[in-house]
């Protein structure tokens, strides 16, 4: 409606209606046809991604970081965020290739896949983040933000707006005791 001069017009703003978890969870999904298409925003959260011992080794052979994300990097892509647990502090000269063991790292240009794969935020809360330290996070958090990934876990909340509307996330581990600069679950 155009309104006459002079006469106000009240706008309100679109409040979708709130899916419930039995529609989300149904088979169904008949209802998203529903919505507004500039309404919906598409989140993926993944479970760990470990870009270290024998995947580590594997794309160290291959010379190729994309290597463990040909297959899903296609769905990730198209989310409008990819969130991740990154289960591996990524290092530039400490992380030997090796196939077994429990403490865990990665090449630092594993990050290529990451960013091939389309991940947009990765928490670094949880029992592995720490294997190297406080240089292994730190490196990890700022490999991470040079190629455009936002961390969580260790710095707060990580948010990113996605046409108009702003997404929070934050990380927490449970898992293990206290380690210096990842955020626990007691915080």
């Amino acid at each position: 409606k155009v309104p006459n001069i002079g006469e106000v017009q009240t706008f309100l703003p679109y409040i979708p209606k709130t899916p419930t978890i039995e529609s989300i969870f149904s088979h169904d999904h008949s209802w998203i046809a529903t919505l507004l298409a500039e309404n919906i925003r598409t989140i993926i959260a993944t479970g760990d991604i470990m870009p270290a011992r024998s995947v580590n080794a594997q794309v160290l052979k291959y010379k190729d970081f994309k290597w463990p994300y040909i297959k899903t990097a296609d769905i990730l892509r198209n989310a409008d965020i990819t969130f991740i647990n990154l289960e591996t502090p990524l290092l530039f000269d400490m992380c030997l290739s090796t196939q077994e063991g429990m403490i865990f790292c990665g090449d630092a240009r594993n990050a290529e896949g990451l960013v091939f794969a389309g991940v947009d935020i990765a928490s670094l809360a949880n029992n592995h983040a720490g294997n190297y330290g406080a240089q292994g996070i730190e490196s990890t958090v700022r490999l991470l933000s040079d190629n455009g990934i936002l961390t969580t876990g260790v710095n707060g909340l990580a948010i990113r707006d996605i046409s108009g509307i702003k997404f929070g996330f934050l990380g927490y581990n449970d898992i293990t005791k206290t380690q210096p600069g990842i955020s626990n679950a007691d915080e």
